[in-house]
């Protein structure tokens, strides 16, 4: 009776399953869009702040949250797929040690509030973007600048340059758990030099099914280039240190479901350096269109 060969079994054994490991842990990241579908975004901003006092060399908390809710419907269009997107949730809380000092919410405007004034013409904006066969953004349309004060920074040219570099982060194709990629993100700011730049590092850290659906973690890290900002007259130089997150995408429905970015926003100025903690996320859903 001939003995068996464990070795050779073990060999085939392991070569199956990590054949069969390879395959799985293989996934296609390409956004994708949908005719006759509601996109919902919400976005979450924390700021925690910390000023120098010099007259006592104490410091001063502040702390800020921003909330902005987008939503909009898809439609066929020549080129791809149309999304008419309009902003419908703002709000904004201000806090200087410990004290509210300012307070807005778009769900219970106050013709009194000077707040509501910088911000309830946000509310009436309404724009178009437009994405092409291939899942890409191409355009953003109508959308109506006059309705904002200048003082917001919110351009088309800055909202349509900021989706043109966010497609960056996906690679747009088939992928393996492990592999990485980087890329150079640059977004024009108004009261920015020349605008900012961040070079990213990406990373497919792992698939995952979560309720029935495959999820891809993609977590990344970033460093951005010191630029000059010119802010209330005052000449400043920002940086952002410590960036890194990451973000879930959703590989059926081929669309962002998270994305959580933290980082220290330092300003210098006078020789004075002042540091934000930022806490950003972004939430996203799509459901077919009630008919």
């Amino acid at each position: 009776m001939k003995m068996i060969n464990y070795k050779t079994v073990f060999t085939a054994f392991s070569a199956v399953l990590l054949g069969g490991s390879a395959m799985a842990q293989s996934v296609d990241l390409t956004m994708k869009w949908k005719p006759d579908h509601q996109y919902n975004i919400k976005q979450v901003l924390d700021m925690d702040m910390t000023l120098p006092k010099p007259q006592d060399g104490g410091d001063t908390a502040v702390k800020r949250n921003m909330v902005l809710g987008m939503q909009g419907a898809s439609s066929v269009h020549e080129n791809g797929i149309m999304v008419d997107m309009k902003i419908d949730a703002i709000s904004m809380d201000m806090a200087v040690a410990g004290n509210k000092v300012i307070s807005y919410d778009s769900a219970k405007p106050n013709a009194e509030n000077p707040v509501d004034k910088a911000m309830g013409p946000m509310l009436n904006l309404n724009f178009k973007t437009l994405y092409g066969k291939d899942g890409k953004f191409l355009e953003i349309k109508d959308f109506n600048e006059k309705l904002l004060i200048p003082e917001i920074g919110f351009t088309k040219a800055s909202l349509e340059n900021m989706m043109k570099q966010a497609s960056k982060m996906i690679p747009d194709g088939e992928v393996e758990v492990g592999a990485i990629w980087a890329s150079v993100i640059k977004v024009p700011m108004q009261g920015f030099e020349n605008g900012f730049s961040c070079n990213y590092d990406f990373k497919l850290a792992s698939l995952k099914e979560v309720e029935g659906r495959q999820v891809a973690r993609i977590e990344f890290s970033a460093d951005m280039e010191k630029v000059k900002v010119k802010q209330h007259g005052m000449d400043l130089l920002m940086s952002a240190k410590n960036i890194e997150g990451y973000y879930l995408f959703d590989v059926k429905e081929g669309q962002f479901t998270e994305v959580k970015t933290f980082f220290n926003m330092v300003a210098d100025a006078l020789g004075m350096e002042m540091v934000t903690k930022m806490n950003l996320r972004l939430e996203f859903s799509n459901e077919p269109l009630k008919k």
